[in-house]
């Protein structure tokens, strides 16, 4: 299993706690980064055969008022961006596997939104979207 994540000294305290799990530094919200995590993945560890997007924050935004536009493209970015991008590196090398899968991870705020998260709340209906119409793309696949 391999893992990431933005912040080296929590992945260092999974890899003491849990010595078998693979970690690397990677953080979601840099664009650079997703395409590195594809080439580094498949270089050093070619029997991968799952996906799983997890990444994500959820940010109070009220849009009764002007809002801060880079907190929104922050939020989209790791939430639903970053998932597609990944999704879309690795569906070819998951194809080669005899079984794979990419997991996207949503919530049930896609169907029952909180107003006051509504773009986190639009980012997992998205994921859900996004994961319905992979689904499909890949029927005749091993994913």
């Amino acid at each position: 299993m391999i893992i990431c994540g933005r912040r080296a000294d929590r992945l260092a305290k999974i890899k003491d706690t849990h010595p078998h799990i693979i970690t690397r530094v990677c953080d979601v919200a840099d664009a650079a980064q997703w395409e590195e995590l594809y080439n580094w993945t498949i270089q050093n560890h070619p029997e991968v055969n799952i996906l799983m997007n997890n990444a994500g924050i959820q940010l109070v935004t009220d849009l009764t008022h002007p809002v801060h536009l880079d907190r929104v493209i922050d939020e989209v970015e790791i939430n639903f961006i970053a998932p597609v991008h990944l999704s879309s590196l690795f569906a070819s090398h998951l194809q080669t596997k005899e079984e794979a899968a990419i997991i996207n991870i949503s919530s049930g705020l896609a169907f029952v939104p909180i107003a006051f998260m509504p773009v986190y709340c639009a980012t997992k209906a998205a994921i859900h979207s996004l994961t319905l119409s992979l689904r499909h793309q890949l029927k005749d696949t091993s994913v």
